[in-house]
């Protein structure tokens, strides 16, 4: 998987939003392709640099990564449960998928079309119209909310992917108390440190871009903490 893909993901995912469409598998551009790669740097700058500057800094991830914490923490102790974490992820799921859903439905009329589906993405549209079509769970040629929300709560990723809620939390809790502190949830991001080439806690544009050349990560293990 292109590092700067696996990056966004990470951040997304540990700010409890899906990095792919309802569950679909990641399309992986073109090793090689500069302009793959600076498309996919500019639209990781317009999802993370929260102040425009065309640079995102690690105090930038923290930051949204600290609003989830508050957003998660429904009893407001302090502290994630590992069900609060899971039920956090879950509601920025669905958000996510309602707000792309949203956006590709151009008609608005409450459902989408293959045309529509397929205008999310302009590589591989024969496996975009059997994904349609296997989302079709009533054989309508289109495709509602509900059914999408479904196939994307029904996706059951393999119990080893690192970014489920239950490895999620194992990997965030790092005084093994089975809660996370706001720190413990604010401070796992290694990969940050990855892409930082010279170790400033900002990622430049030169920095994201770079990242097509980097072998691809598929795992978030080590590193160290800011």
């Amino acid at each position: 998987m292109n590092t700067l893909k696996t990056l966004s993901t990470a951040i997304a995912m540990s700010l409890a939003a899906t990095g792919t469409l309802y569950a679909e598998p990641a399309e992986t551009p073109a090793a090689g392709n500069p302009a793959e790669t600076q498309n996919r740097a500019a639209k990781f700058l317009e999802r993370f640099d929260s102040n425009k500057d065309g640079q995102i800094t690690w105090d930038e991830i923290k930051a949204l990564k600290q609003q989830n914490f508050s957003a998660y923490d429904s009893n407001q102790d302090g502290f994630l449960s590992s069900e609060e974490l899971r039920q956090g992820m879950e509601d920025k799921r669905v958000e996510k998928m309602n707000s792309r859903f949203s956006a590709l439905d151009t008609d608005q009329d409450g459902a989408l079309t293959l045309q529509e589906w397929q205008a999310k993405s302009a590589r591989n549209p024969d496996r975009q119209a059997m994904r349609f079509t296997q989302m079709d769970s009533n054989k309508d040629g289109k495709l509602t909310r509900e059914e999408l929300q479904t196939v994307m709560l029904n996706h059951k990723p393999k119990a080893d992917a690192q970014w489920t809620p239950e490895n999620a939390f194992a990997r965030m809790d790092a005084d093994h108390d089975n809660k996370l502190s706001l720190e413990e949830f604010s401070s796992n991001m290694p990969l940050f440190s990855k892409l930082d080439a010279n170790n400033d806690q900002v990622l430049t544009t030169d920095e994201l871009n770079a990242a097509g050349s980097l072998p691809g990560v598929r795992h978030q293990g080590g590193g160290k903490r800011h």
